[in-house]
């Protein structure tokens, strides 16, 4: 998958959004890590409304998504190393 400046992408809550859900993160935990409620975070994916203001949103949202990847790399490397 090719890298893209969040920041330039006009879709950026619901490009993040999609892939924290595609690895397996919950919206209600990404509500809880956020603090704000499920149903806030599937309109934002669903693009029904926009966080208020994005950008400290969207940079939790990446923030979340960096620590899932490093999740699923340790997880490939352990499963890849029995």
């Amino acid at each position: 998958m090719q890298e893209t400046n969040a920041m330039t992408r006009p879709e950026t809550t619901a490009f993040l959004l999609e892939e924290l859900h595609s690895n397996g993160v919950t919206y209600q935990r990404i509500a809880n890590e956020i603090g704000v409620t499920w149903m806030s975070v599937h309109r934002w994916a669903k693009g029904l409304s926009r966080p208020r203001p994005a950008l400290p949103v969207n940079t939790e949202l990446a923030r979340l998504l960096a620590e899932q990847r490093v999740v699923l790399a340790s997880t490939i490397r352990l499963a890849n190393n029995t």
